[in-house]
């Protein structure tokens, strides 16, 4: 088996065999925007001579359709980027063109590039013949470009071959982490799983909206490193991830064994992690979304009667209510740093995406908002294991949940019949009736007290 140096490796992406791939696809690219330009020009060559008229339809056609259709990988919006700065930003490791060190020089990034290369060098290492791996790994990134670039809801300010090495840099990067992780195979000299707090980080980072590569190029990459690798290898791309994320998903193995199963085309592994917690039951009646939320906290629902109890932990959204016994039965969620910033791209990503997409995470966020109002909510929903979670304080945790659907805008609201048959139980009726018959003697006896003080001054005046 041949073994690629570092200054071999740097000899051979300069070598101009892989300078007269990209130059093939350049020219590839240039013959197609002439096409497409000349097929402009035709369309609108019957038009008026204005210039301003010419000048509008140019842009119009340059604008991209399939751009709009496919975008998949977007900028956090502003409105929730302010509520929690930290949940959005990349802590330890850049991926992708939005927080790449060739344009943010943010110092607590850059560290990380050197061990990308060592990271790409590794995994050229594994395979039989390592050169020819690489070749196979730019021609395969050259042909990706134009698809790559769609992905991308923002403008790529990148020249084309900057943007196809970061997708390189960084898709090495991730396949050789997550074997790593699954093989167990790293030595002593590895910095990353030889540092407690490195490794969590890196899933932090890995699953930010803005800190994204297509998974198209994961799975190109494997699949060019499956079929030269020396052994067989028998698990898939997702196999690797889950693997690597599986501490921080808040679900048991079970749970993601027969996930595993549905997983379908992932845009890119926050994609992919979403695509982990979009349940299996049905969905809730359509005629029911027209209430978005619980109209009572948690210690008030309990006070009427409503009984929580926890559910089984096979779907953190599997929420119920029993309707002949009153209880509301919801799986066990724990809250840490972690699951706090994962909840918060998750919505961030349900939001950028809009209509067509059911907005389960951000459903459940304004379910719990609307559940938890105060310290004492908190408390009640921890005594039922309903809310674990790492924070020093209930506060944390209320602050949190207070703050976790600010600024988002709900499209949908799975919960919408769940939420109509707690308000309309019989038992919360029963309660509601009596407080409603208190409030009417209350306003009764205040009005005969009133009609009381102005007879008994009306008679002091007349004396």
């Amino acid at each position: 088996m041949k073994f690629l140096t570092p200054q071999a490796l740097f000899h051979l992406l300069s070598t101009d065999k892989l300078r007269s791939t990209g130059n093939e696809q350049k020219g590839r690219v240039r013959s197609t925007s002439r096409a497409i330009g000349v097929g402009r020009r035709r369309l609108w060559q019957k038009s008026t001579s204005s210039d301003w008229i010419i000048s509008l339809k140019s842009k119009i056609g340059a604008l991209d359709d399939e751009r709009s259709l496919k975008m998949s990988i977007f900028k956090v919006p502003n409105k929730l980027r302010k509520v929690d700065e930290e949940a959005y930003s990349p802590r330890l490791v850049s991926i992708g063109p939005f927080h790449s060190s060739r344009t943010n020089k943010h110092d607590h990034l850059l560290a990380m590039d050197e061990q990308k290369r060592w990271y790409m060098l590794y995994l050229l290492n594994r395979t039989l013949n390592p050169e020819e791996t690489l070749v196979q790994f730019v021609e395969a990134i050259s042909e990706l470009k134009p698809k790559v670039q769609r992905r991308y809801a923002e403008n790529i300010k990148f020249k084309p071959q900057v943007l196809s090495e970061i997708m390189l840099d960084d898709g090495c990067f991730i396949l050789e982490l997550f074997l790593r992780s699954k093989l167990k195979d790293f030595g002593e000299e590895d910095p990353i799983f030889h540092n407690a707090w490195m490794v969590p980080t890196l899933r932090h980072d890995l699953a930010l909206l803005e800190n994204q590569i297509p998974f198209f190029i994961l799975e190109k990459l494997f699949n060019i490193v499956v079929r030269q690798f020396p052994e067989h290898l028998s698990c898939s791309i997702t196999d690797l991830a889950l693997s690597f994320f599986y501490p921080d998903l808040n679900l048991n193995q079970e749970a993601i064994r027969m996930k595993c199963s549905q997983v379908g085309i992932c845009s890119h592994l926050l994609d992919l992690l979403h695509s982990f917690y979009i349940p299996t039951f049905p969905e809730t009646d359509p005629k029911a979304k027209e209430t978005r939320k619980f109209n009572k906290c948690a210690t008030e629902l309990v006070a009427a009667g409503i009984e929580f109890v926890k559910g089984k932990e096979d779907h953190f959204l599997d929420i119920n209510f029993n309707k002949a016994t009153g209880v509301i039965t919801i799986p066990s969620f724990h809250i840490d740093e972690r699951t706090k910033s994962l909840i918060r791209n998750f919505i961030a990503l349900e939001q950028s995406i809009g209509s067509g997409t059911q907005q389960h995470i951000t459903s459940y966020a304004i379910l719990l908002e609307s559940l938890i109002r105060s310290s004492s909510d908190i408390a009640l929903l921890w005594k039922e294991n309903i809310i674990t979670n790492d924070l020093s304080e209930f506060e944390d945790v209320l602050t949190f949940f207070k703050s976790i659907s600010r600024e988002v805008v709900p499209m949908d609201f799975n919960f919408g019949a769940l939420c109509e048959d707690v308000c309309s139980n019989k038992c919360w009726n029963n309660v509601e009736k009596e407080r409603k018959k208190r409030k009417a003697f209350y306003l009764k006896m205040k009005n005969f007290i009133n009609l009381q003080i102005q007879y008994q001054s009306a008679s002091i005046y007349d004396e």
